[in-house]
């Protein structure tokens, strides 16, 4: 007599997965596999080198399987589940319609390349309501723009630096005896190219009532800033001669 021993297939196994099966590129999905002896892991009816262990992390759009093995020898393979995986849009660029360094005051508008959707950043950080093509700088800083495509899907572009620079403080000095001579000199160094004194003007004589000297900076990045400063100089005192005793000499008459 021959025995003949039929053993049945394992359960039909099921493929549970742990978030969206569909991602942007650079996303995953774990896949599980109910419970077996073994298992083999299968893209698109093919197995999937070293994949062998009851999860599987899905990087690759296709179709996914798995076949296990129970203690008897016998597989079985379960249904298809589909993981799709879109690919980023196209890095953007950002143009400049502009000089990207400018004084404080100015601006320049920064255009993004065509998108579906948009988020301007300074710094790395979002920047309030700032979702157009275009966005005016005024300010310092390292700008990008994020865009979004029909699928979901983001990229963001490289930095496009904005240096606004201050305007120069500009103090007035004078020497004494209506010897005056203005200077502008620059407070913030960050403006100066290079810092220092600039002489802006010279005035002399016995003049008390007030003069106004206009100063203009040259040889900066704000050489437009302008400032009027006026200044005050007592006349000096009347001359006075010495006599022997140390008054005051006297005119004389004659008669």
């Amino acid at each position: 007599i021959t025995t003949v021993t039929v053993n049945p297939l394992p359960a039909v196994p099921t493929i549970s997965a742990g978030g969206p099966i569909t991602f942007c590129a650079g996303g995953t999905v774990t896949l599980s596999s109910s419970a077996a002896t073994t298992y083999q892991w299968n893209l698109n009816g093919s197995p999937i080198g070293g994949a062998t262990a009851s999860t599987y992390s899905a990087i690759t759009s296709g179709d996914y399987t798995i076949t296990i093995t129970d203690a008897n020898g016998c597989s079985n393979t379960s249904a298809v589940t589909t993981v799709t995986v879109n690919p980023l849009p196209s890095v953007p660029t950002i143009s400049a319609g502009g000089p990207t360094t400018f004084c404080a005051g100015g601006n320049v508008t920064l255009n993004s390349s065509v998108a579906t959707t948009y988020q301007w950043n300074l710094n790395g950080l979002p920047i309030g309501g700032e979702t157009s093509q275009t966005y005016v700088a005024t300010a310092s800083g390292n700008y990008t723009v994020t865009i979004t495509d029909v699928n979901g899907c983001s990229n963001t572009s490289a930095a496009t630096t904005v240096t606004v620079n201050s305007l120069p403080t500009v103090t007035t000095g004078r020497r004494r005896n209506c010897n005056r001579i203005f200077h502008a000199r620059h407070a913030n160094d960050a403006c100066s190219t290079p810092p220092g004194q600039v002489v802006a003007g010279f005035q002399s004589g016995r003049n008390t009532s007030s003069k106004t000297q206009r100063l203009s900076i040259t040889g900066e990045p704000c050489a437009s800033s302008i400032r009027e400063c006026v200044t005050r100089c007592a006349a000096p005192p009347a001359a006075r001669r010495a006599t022997p005793h140390g008054s005051p000499a006297r005119s004389r008459r004659r008669h």
